[in-house]
């Protein structure tokens, strides 16, 4: 076992702990498969009745980029896709296990941590927690089955999390169907320990406090006319015109507005098609997975985009992107959303595979 993750079983409860606080627990494609692996071997433990996975500081601030960028530029576009697919097929493990998963959502949550936790059955958040979609703002997507979240997000959340990144609390992960109870962390180690002693999933729903309020849900609901216009560009002037009102919208329009000013064009063009087909067509977990995997096998042999993503790494200014908002070619829409052919995703079924396999 790694020193990223410390894995072991605790009464009822088999457990995962992420141990990389000072990276912000950001996942390599090796934690990946250790997660995945335990996950499996659990599945034929009559003595595991459910799995805890909490963290240490932050629960995950997402893939470990420097990883990525690395495999893509020195392995070439094949071996960023193996990573890659680690990363999708914990994220298909976490969506459709065959015991009860609890993740415990401290600090940032985003990327790859987002599907991590928040395909968990029970997702617990605390008065520190914040979740993000982010990818936009890197040039790449929210993906790891990100979109998939943002698609059964009430009102227009799914667009306004997707494309400005902005980051919920725990009130509007709750009302935002990101999570599922609202409890201050100083109650997680006991409530830990009870799992543990119980196997018992609905000692989360006992413990659980009524969520606090969720101002972006609200703000959303009030913006609900922005977020449904047909275009990014009509979008943000909608929201550059309610930055300039005198109400209660208007900071969060503002911010916003700033935030797509700044996000990658073409990431955004993607998002929106790719949330609203989702939603319109009821689409799974997997048709996400596959969707999204288009975007990010190709994203990582293109060389421009892996420069704007290490400028974003490196925390430099904005990266010049390739297309300019509004003006995003439809064939290089069409490009990124094609199928993959052979080098598709091709996700495993999880019952016909043996434990620990």
């Amino acid at each position: 076992m790694s020193d990223e993750l410390h894995i072991r079983r605790d009464g009822r409860a088999g457990r995962i702990t992420l141990t990389r606080p000072d990276e912000r627990n950001r996942l390599t494609a090796g934690c990946c498969r250790e997660i995945r692996e335990a996950l499996e071997a659990w599945q034929g433990d009559d003595a595991v009745s459910l799995i805890v996975i909490d963290a240490e500081g932050d629960f995950c601030a997402g893939r470990d980029l420097g990883e990525f960028l690395r495999h893509a530029r020195e392995g070439g576009a094949t071996t960023a896709a193996e990573v890659l697919r680690c990363e999708y097929r914990l994220a298909d493990r976490i969506a459709q296990p065959s015991k009860p998963i609890v993740s415990f959502l401290s600090g940032r949550v985003a990327g790859t941590g987002v599907a991590l936790g928040c395909f968990a059955q029970r997702r617990v958040v605390g008065n520190g927690s914040r979740i993000v979609f982010d990818g936009c703002a890197t040039g790449l997507i929210p993906d790891t089955g990100g979109t998939y979240l943002l698609a059964r997000a009430p009102a227009r959340l799914g667009e306004y999390f997707g494309l400005a990144g902005v980051s919920a609390g725990p009130g509007d992960a709750v009302c935002g169907r990101l999570a599922d109870a609202f409890v201050p962390e100083k109650d997680w180690p006991d409530l830990i320990d009870e799992l543990c002693r119980t196997g018992l999933l609905r000692t989360v729903d006992e413990a659980a406090y009524p969520a606090p309020d969720a101002p972006l849900l609200y703000a959303c609901q009030a913006l609900d006319e922005v977020f449904a216009r047909n275009t990014v560009p009509e979008m943000l002037a909608a929201l550059e015109a309610e930055a300039k009102e005198d109400d209660s919208e208007a900071a969060l329009a503002a911010e916003a507005a700033a935030s797509i000013r700044r996000a990658a064009p073409l990431s955004m063009d993607w998002t929106l098609a790719t949330v609203r087909d989702l939603r319109s067509s009821g689409g799974s977990v997997r048709t996400a997975l596959d969707l999204e995997f288009r975007f990010m096998r190709r994203a990582a042999q293109d060389q421009a985009r892996l420069d704007a993503l290490q400028t974003v790494h490196a925390g430099g200014d904005q990266p010049a992107w390739p297309h300019t908002l509004g003006a995003v070619p439809a064939e290089a829409l069409a490009q990124m959303r094609a199928p993959l052919g052979r080098d598709a995703l091709m996700l495993p079924e999880w019952d016909e595979m043996a434990a620990g396999g």
